[in-house]
């Protein structure tokens, strides 16, 4: 992440019900998956300065998501969490179209918080971005 950014809005711990696993007796019920969204603004948004100006409302982008992995099978997290990350970039794109979509960059950290594996106390995590150059294991 050798750009720089001028403010980044946090979600944290928004939490998603999902048919989640390998084996078709895992995806059974739904798993609690939590994310944690960061989306790093090039630009200071307009927002910051009236409160009269568009701005990302993450209520909305909740709802999107919900809706997204509502009565779907998911496999694997990593692909879960590139297909939530698609999402997140278009529900940003719809809800800011005047911002060019270089302006904004995404990074996902999805935690499965309880996976049926007995040694596992601390769940599984993967985190996907959408920064061109990538990012480093230390900055994350």
């Amino acid at each position: 992440m050798s750009e720089r950014y001028q403010a980044c809005l946090h979600i944290d711990r928004l939490r998603l019900p999902v048919f989640l696993g390998y084996g078709e007796g895992e995806r059974e019920k739904a798993q609690a998956v939590e994310l944690d969204i960061r989306f790093f603004f090039r630009q200071r948004p307009d927002s910051c300065d009236s409160q009269a100006m568009p701005f990302l409302c993450y209520d909305t982008l909740t709802q999107v998501l919900l809706r997204h992995v509502e009565d779907k099978e998911f496999q694997l997290i990593e692909f879960l969490a590139h297909e939530l990350l698609r999402v997140i970039r278009a529900n940003v794109a719809e809800q800011l179209p005047q911002l060019p979509a270089d302006d904004i960059r995404i990074l996902l950290k999805l935690h499965k918080c309880h996976p049926p594996v007995p040694a596992i106390h601390g769940g599984v995590r993967i985190i996907v971005s959408d920064f061109p150059e990538g990012f480093k294991a230390g900055e994350v």
